[in-house]
């Protein structure tokens, strides 16, 4: 973690999400969202979630994407694996 200054503050994280299930996840990122986005006016995230966007009946994806648009959060769409 750490934050960019300029005329105002970026907070920038990066948070990676093992393949192994942990039903702790969203509730703890909903938690940390939370408070950022109170503290910070600009939120750059990125790391790797292991979820499966682009399947439709995924449904820890169709819970993350619920809570980060809770958040009014962007994500990349498309092919993001390298």
């Amino acid at each position: 973690m750490f934050v960019i200054t300029s005329t105002s503050p970026v907070y920038c994280t990066v948070i990676y999400r093992p393949l192994k299930p942990n039903s702790n996840f969203l509730p703890e990122f909903s938690d940390f969202m939370a408070d950022v986005i109170v503290r910070y006016d600009k939120v750059i995230m990125a790391g790797d979630f292991n979820f499966h966007m682009d399947d439709a009946t995924n449904i820890p994806a169709a819970e993350f994407i619920r809570v980060t648009e809770s958040f009014n959060l962007l994500h990349q769409k498309g092919p993001q694996k390298m």
